[in-house]
């Protein structure tokens, strides 16, 4: 059975007449945001592609940004600065992949219709925000616009920081 792909309040992707229901659509239907870039991530660490043409045919789009290089119909990618892309997300971000998210979906089985289902739900488009916890007492927060599926640059810079006991921000 299939049904049509909407967007839910409170997840990313919600199922409908067009896209089936099989396992990982089933596991990651109401997933925020956060989780679907956090899985989308993981596809993209288990894969190797050369060309930016593999990962668009994996369910990337042409202007999608990965490995810190924007997809062209002619691109290869810089495998150095790939290296350098899964090194740095095997030592952070992949463990909260596989505690959290590993269980229910793998990501060796993500086809390139889920991958495309995901971009195309919220992940393209909007605000995005992304709180990382240093330690008991410390934590980075950043937040912006996304321009496709990468982050806009900011026109308007802002600073946050704690004082005195008090946090403050200002633009």
């Amino acid at each position: 059975m299939v049904m049509p792909l909407t967007v839910a309040a409170g997840g990313c992707l919600v199922l409908s007449s067009t896209v089936p229901q099989t396992k990982p659509y089933l596991a990651i239907a109401a997933w925020p945001a956060a989780d679907m870039r956090l899985l989308l991530d993981e596809v993209a660490y288990v894969n190797v592609w050369r060309r930016h043409s593999d990962a668009v045919a994996a369910g990337f789009d042409y202007g999608d940004e990965l490995y810190g290089e924007t997809l062209q119909p002619t691109g290869v990618f810089d495998m150095r600065r790939v290296e350098v892309w899964k090194r740095g997300y095997g030592k952070s971000r992949r463990k909260d992949y596989l505690k959290r998210l590993a269980p229910h979906v793998d990501a060796n089985k993500i086809d390139s219709a889920l991958v495309a289902a995901v971009l195309s739900s919220c992940l393209r488009q909007g605000p995005w925000a992304e709180l990382i916890a240093l330690d008991d007492c410390r934590f980075t927060f950043s937040a912006g616009f996304l321009c496709g599926f990468r982050r806009c640059r900011s026109a308007i810079p802002s600073e946050a920081g704690h004082r005195s006991g008090r946090w403050r921000s200002g633009i």
